[in-house]
C-alpha cells in the first residue's frame, strides 16, 4: 500500500480530509486506526514507516 514514508504521510491526509479511517484488522494491532489525527498515532504511524522503508 505505501513505498515510502513520504507515501504513508500523503495518503493519511487524503484519508483524514475526507474522514476516512485506515484499521488494522489482525495481528497485535487490531483495531487500531492509521488516520486517527492525534499525536501518538502520528508518531507510531511514522515510525512504522520509517522501519519498514528502512
Amino acid at each position: 500500500m505505501f513505498r515510502s514514508t513520504k507515501d504513508v504521510i500523503q495518503i493519511r491526509k487524503v484519508l483524514q480530509r475526507r474522514g476516512l479511517h485506515l484499521h488494522i484488522t489482525t495481528g497485535a494491532w487490531f483495531g487500531f486506526d492509521l488516520a486517527a489525527d492525534d499525536p501518538q498515532t502520528r508518531l507510531f504511524v511514522t515510525v512504522l514507516a520509517g522501519i519498514l522503508e528502512f
